[in-house]
């Protein structure tokens, strides 16, 4: 995009286009499903939100800032991603983000130097886990949500703090949710790059 300043000189800015999505926030759709007690919704939303993720981790760049709020489920359940403010694109991002995305989904070891595909690892993998365990027990919402979060902070989980991660680790190996179990348990990786994530 050409863009001229006040003086009428101007220069080149690389943009990223995408179609408009209608559609609810993830955010939404998890609170309207717990309020109705539908465990199959958040079934439904846990599934499609893995399959968005993996199609994401086999793209050359990453997104940045996931979180429900920046999720837009279609009425097929198809998840699209907006706000493309923190974007990792190889061939056009520099070598560190203007923006760390959203504490309550970033790996407390992120900062502005940890810049690469691997920047929604962390984000993807307790979102999933989340989702998951509400399928399980939608009412865990009304205990560990706290309006900025789904049911976990990474600060706590990696301090060792977190009552909602024991619950989760708990429901997780009881429920024979053995895939979901092992991504929790990797949610204590010291960097926020999970290996082997898919």
């Amino acid at each position: 995009l050409y863009v001229y300043d006040y003086f009428g000189k101007g220069r080149y800015y690389d943009i990223v286009a995408a179609p408009w999505i209608s559609g609810n926030t993830l955010d939404t759709e998890i609170k309207r499903a717990v309020q109705d007690n539908d465990p199959d919704r958040i079934s439904a939303l846990s599934a499609a939100f893995e399959a968005m993720a993996y199609e994401l981790l086999d793209r050359k760049w990453a997104h940045g800032d996931i979180k429900p709020e920046n999720i837009i489920v279609g009425k097929d359940n198809r998840m699209t991603l907006a706000d493309y403010d923190a974007m990792y694109i190889p061939c056009i991002t520099g070598d560190y983000a203007v923006e760390i995305g959203t504490p309550a989904y970033q790996h407390p070891s992120r900062d502005c130097n940890f810049f690469c595909k691997s920047i929604d690892d962390y984000s993807i993998a307790i979102i999933a886990v989340s989702l998951r365990v509400l399928s399980l027990d939608p009412s865990l919402y009304n205990l560990f949500n706290q309006s900025d979060n789904i049911l976990l902070y990474p600060h706590e989980i990696l301090s060792g703090t977190s009552e909602a991660y024991e619950e989760i680790l708990r429901l997780l190996a009881v429920s024979g949710e053995h895939a979901a179990y092992n991504l929790a348990l990797k949610l204590q990786s010291p960097s926020p790059s999970i290996p082997r994530i898919k």
